[in-house]
């Protein structure tokens, strides 16, 4: 190809094989792309053979109609189904906000995640324990 064209293929050109026989050098055989143009080419030779997905619709069986149950006291729910208390949340806002103690600091003085550190202090967890900026202790060295 080289020789027909004169010059050398510069690095954005590629020399395709019409019928796929990488030894067939004929001129017929033969023809100029870019790499680009080359790679889409082949891509939709390959994506022709594939057969389409087709996913099937899942069927949720309906579930029984329970009466749930509803728990009157709140602080049963608070004190049992959670890992901290409100005070210790209280103190995991003071400690970051009054004392400055890195996310970190505070996860491995509370042996948590620095992750549920920050849902804490964004509100995404424990969302009814609002902190108010009030001094609890003056101190903030552990």
């Amino acid at each position: 190809m080289e020789n027909f064209l004169g010059r050398k293929l510069e690095f954005n050109e590629v020399v395709h094989h019409i019928n796929g026989d990488i030894y067939d050098n004929s001129l017929d055989n033969l023809q100029l792309m870019s790499r680009s143009e080359h790679i889409r080419y082949h891509n939709l030779e390959r994506n022709k053979f594939k057969k389409p997905k087709v996913k099937e619709p899942k069927v949720k069986e309906p579930k029984e109609n329970k009466p749930r149950k509803i728990k009157q006291n709140t602080e049963y729910i608070i004190s049992n189904q959670r890992k901290f208390t409100p005070e210790q949340i209280l103190e995991i806002k003071r400690l970051y906000f009054e004392c400055n103690y890195s996310v970190r600091k505070i996860g491995k003085l509370f042996s948590i995640d620095k992750s549920a550190i920050t849902k804490i202090l964004r509100g995404l967890s424990y969302k009814e324990i609002i902190y108010t900026g009030e001094k609890i202790y003056n101190k903030c060295n552990y």
